[in-house]
């Protein structure tokens, strides 16, 4: 917006184009470099009246993390400066059937940091039908837990540095 915040300057919209909402925002930044970072989920969690967004359908780059979706995932895009293209765009989150893991955030638990850095706590392995020692969200080999030993949803953190920006301040 201008100074008199009356005036659009620079503006974008993406998703699937459905209609309805694809994902609830979690994070959003602007770099150094000005490339434009946002982070978001698609899921029904609960039951799909509480939020009816889903990860399905949406772009993805050819180095993306985590090509696929089962719909209830965290999806992360980075467009260049003045929103030009899209330099990166991911799914992240647990593998499974629509209903079954719901990946989800409940707010406040997403940051940014200037250098293009992804810091996220997060609701993960949603067990189904009392299931437990549920291990389906993406860890790295010496996470310091492996497995989510409850029987509701975990708390799982990740990181992601894009590699966008390669500003030295």
């Amino acid at each position: 917006m201008d100074n008199n915040l009356r005036n659009i300057l620079l503006s974008t919209v993406f998703g699937t184009g459905s209609g309805t909402a694809d994902l609830n925002p979690s994070a959003f930044m602007i770099d150094y470099c000005e490339n434009v970072y946002f982070s978001g989920w698609g899921s029904d969690v609960a039951n799909p009246t509480d939020h009816v967004g889903t990860t399905n359908g949406l772009y993805v780059s050819s180095n993306a993390v985590q090509k696929t979706t089962d719909g209830n995932d965290f999806y992360l895009i980075v467009f260049s400066k003045n929103l030009q293209n899209i330099a990166y765009a991911t799914f992240f989150g647990s593998p499974g059937q629509v209903g079954e893991f719901n990946d989800h955030v409940d707010g406040g638990t997403s940051r940014f940091d200037p250098r293009g850095v992804v810091y996220q706590s997060v609701c993960s392995s949603c067990p189904a039908g009392g299931l437990s020692q549920i291990s389906n969200f993406p860890t790295t080999a010496n996470a310091f837990s492996r497995t989510n030993p409850s029987p509701r949803c975990s708390n799982a953190s990740f990181k992601i540095d894009f590699q966008i920006s390669n500003a030295v301040i």
